[in-house]
């Protein structure tokens, strides 16, 4: 059993209410209507988006780093997330699209990045007693300490469930304590079975965990998954899961019989090279993990 408190209004507390675990049911009615409010200012129709996926962007505490906040800053503008404090002339679909939400000491990174989070989510241990102030800009929910799911895998859940997110990009949540990589593999990889991308940004890699969830609205004719990206020559690309039908264009190396499995070898599919161009995985079932690493 999981204690949540959920704090609906900025600077308002409400009583704290029990579940077994994900978003609460009991402020489902409230967070439903901060996401009428959201969506009213800026309208788009019945089934979504007019410009593509729903995104959303998480943004947890960054691993102390002397280039954190400017990988955050150029990496948000490579993705063109709008948001009218990064500068960019924000149209009224795409900024509705692209749903901010930061993670517990996230909030203080969206601060000094000069942009507001529609919902900050977290226990606060990683928010400075001085940066608390903050809690009172901003809607958020407020989750007890001890608990059997992280901050990040309730941020998530927001994200799906209050947005309707196809896409989510997630910052500040790599590196750090090994545990706390290693839960956040895990909670990702349950996540990308509900959505369409989800990726993790990090300044040593960028980390794509692929399920069958991309090809749900293709044709029966289209039933395998394809992932692809724009990558330069003699790029390292490191596939790991359990899939089956796996095929690649454009990487130096073939999986045998197409069956990547931990059960084989738990290091088969390390450290791939691009060919340089467009590079593609496709599998006909299972879940994968793409892991990119950045050159120094």
């Amino acid at each position: 059993m999981t204690k949540v408190r959920a704090v609906e209004k900025a600077g308002a507390q409400s009583s704290a209410v029990e579940t077994s675990g994900g978003p609460v049911a009991a402020r489902a009615g409230k967070l439903n209507k901060k996401r009428e409010a959201f969506v009213g200012k800026n309208p788009i129709n019945a089934s979504g988006s007019q410009s593509g996926f729903r995104r959303a962007f998480l943004i947890g505490p960054v691993v102390p780093g002397k280039h954190s906040l400017k990988f955050i800053h150029a990496a948000l503008k490579g993705l063109k997330f709008r948001n009218e404090d990064l500068g960019a002339q924000a149209d009224r679909v795409t900024a509705c699209n692209d749903l901010l939400i930061a993670i517990d000491g996230g909030l203080a990174v969206c601060k000094k990045l000069g942009i507001t989070p529609a919902l900050a989510v977290g226990d606060w241990d990683s928010l400075k007693p001085s940066q608390h102030k903050l809690l009172s800009t901003v809607p958020h929910v407020t989750l007890e300490k001890s608990k059997d799911r992280s901050d990040l895998a309730y941020a998530v859940d927001e994200a799906l469930r209050l947005h309707g997110a196809l896409e989510i990009h997630i910052f500040g949540v790599t590196g750090g304590r090994p545990d706390h990589h290693q839960a956040m593999l895990l909670e990702l990889k349950s996540a990308s079975e509900k959505c369409r991308q989800l990726v993790a940004h990090g300044p040593e890699a960028e980390y794509h965990f692929l399920s069958s969830f991309r090809a749900q609205d293709r044709s029966a004719r289209q039933k395998r998954n394809r992932w692809e990206k724009r990558l330069k020559p003699g790029q390292i690309v490191s596939v790991f899961g359990e899939a089956k039908g796996v095929h690649y264009e454009g990487l130096k190396y073939q999986v045998p019989d197409g069956i990547l499995s931990a059960k084989r070898t738990g290091s088969l599919g390390l450290s791939n090279e691009s060919s340089g161009g467009v590079c593609s995985i496709e599998w006909v079932q299972g879940q994968l993990l793409v892991i990119l690493p950045r050159t120094a």
